[in-house]
């Protein structure tokens, strides 16, 4: 399925079965000496996580049904490559799902250093999956741009408070979105399957 406008073609968003969601870091990159925490629970199965963090490292998890995981990994130099993280096994992983944290807090979230998401197969987004904390100041999240794949599941308050994101690609097999999912965002272009 493609995504167009005026005959232009916006993004594709099916994926393969090994497709790995990935986060792409702004003009900065990601900082040296931070610590980042992606939190995540796996669902109605058993997953295995292989994740890139950019800089040369990998760390490979293992996650049972209903069990959660606080992935981590410390940058020792700014790094400008993408986090890759590769999910297999027959269930699928949930990032975030933890009111008070998400995918971390302050800067100890990779949102507050990521341009853009592409989320890949076997996820879905947490009730305030991708929303980062911050006991200062809200809406903290770089994030300008996140492409979704067919089938993948949002949800409530799933992008609550990404105060920078622009634009969103909804899959065409999404025929709902839950409540306050972008809640407390900027968008600006929503890019709807052409049926």
């Amino acid at each position: 399925n493609t995504m167009t406008s005026g005959g232009r073609v916006l993004c594709k968003v099916e994926v393969a079965d090994s497709t790995p969601t990935v986060f792409i870091p702004d003009e900065n990159g990601f900082a040296a000496g931070t610590t980042f925490y992606i939190y995540c629970i796996a669902k109605n199965s058993s997953v295995s996580v292989r994740i890139d963090w950019g800089d040369g490292t990998t760390n490979n998890y293992s996650i049972n049904s209903g069990n959660s995981s606080n992935m981590s990994h410390t940058y020792s130099t700014v790094c400008h490559s993408p986090i890759s993280i590769l999910v297999s096994g027959s269930g699928i992983l949930s990032f975030g799902g933890n009111s008070s944290y998400g995918l971390g807090s302050g800067s100890n979230s990779p949102l507050g250093y990521t341009k853009e998401i592409r989320f890949g197969s076997k996820v879905e987004v947490g009730g305030y999956g991708m929303y980062q904390y911050d006991s200062s100041r809200y809406g903290v999240s770089a994030v300008e741009k996140i492409i979704l794949p067919e089938g993948i599941a949002l949800q409530s308050n799933a992008f609550y408070y990404n105060y920078n994101l622009k634009g969103v690609c909804i899959p065409e097999s999404m025929t709902s979105i839950s409540s306050s999912c972008f809640s407390s965002c900027n968008l600006e272009i929503l890019c709807l399957p052409e049926t």
